[in-house]
């Protein structure tokens, strides 16, 4: 499905579950209980009210106080909120529209998959054998593409480096829609470290990511709150 008509679902998803409309009694305790833990400093909670204030949900919908409460997630080090601060800034969405500083925090984002996975410090997060990740990978599972992928990226668990099998199943990843296979392919060309530097490529991967990265945050904020609806309250 392409991105455009993702976002297009997830608008009728969220009108459906109350988005943008007359708040309730429930939505100020739900925004309450997650403001308080944003206050805290919790970056998910602090990229939850950014995405709030984003499509208006609870909040008074604005594009500024999003960026404002994104940017206090992603100083924070986490990439989904640094993918949130790209798109705002390639968009102009509560900024001025600045390319060069999306490229910055798409590139960052897509730098915190190696500074929390040093290859240096590597431990295989695959269970099985070498030739259960190969068979994995081949049948399609993205976790085990992505795995191979680093593998042959950086010549680790007994798999040589091979910079044209690593960039094969990042490829292979980001064709199921995987934001971190997109994102590793951005890094790539825009380092042009195992293929030729392509500013022009890198974006196109790093804006792919950004836009699954803002629906499944939609989503995940409606998925949160419908979980909350089904929770079991505490009387006065």
């Amino acid at each position: 499905m392409r991105a455009s008509s993702i976002i297009a679902l997830v608008a009728v998803v969220f009108a459906l579950a109350g988005v943008g409309a007359a708040q309730t009694s429930e939505q100020q305790q739900f925004v309450s209980m997650i403001r308080v833990e944003a206050d805290r400093n919790d970056p998910r909670a602090q990229a939850m009210v950014g995405v709030m204030h984003q499509v208006g949900f609870g909040v008074s919908q604005s594009a500024t106080e999003a960026v404002a409460w994104y940017r206090k997630a992603a100083d924070q080090g986490d990439s989904d909120p640094q993918l949130a601060m790209a798109l705002m800034y390639d968009k102009g969405m509560g900024v001025s529209q600045d390319e060069a500083e999306a490229a910055r925090w798409y590139y960052r984002a897509a730098r915190v998959g190696e500074i929390t996975r040093p290859p240096d410090n590597w431990q295989s997060d695959f269970a099985g054998s070498d030739e259960d990740l190969i068979a994995a990978a081949q049948s399609g599972n993205v976790f085990a593409q992505m795995e191979l992928a680093f593998r042959h990226e950086h010549g680790l668990g007994g798999f040589p480096k091979n910079d044209g099998e690593a960039i094969n199943w990042y490829r292979k990843a980001a064709e199921q829609s995987s934001v971190g296979a997109m994102l590793a392919l951005g890094r790539q060309f825009a380092e042009g470290r195992i293929v030729p530097p392509n500013t022009v490529e890198a974006m196109q991967w790093f804006r792919k990511a950004g836009e699954i990265a803002d629906v499944s945050r939609r989503e995940g904020l409606r998925t949160i709150y419908l979980m909350y609806q089904a929770s079991p309250k505490q009387g006065p």
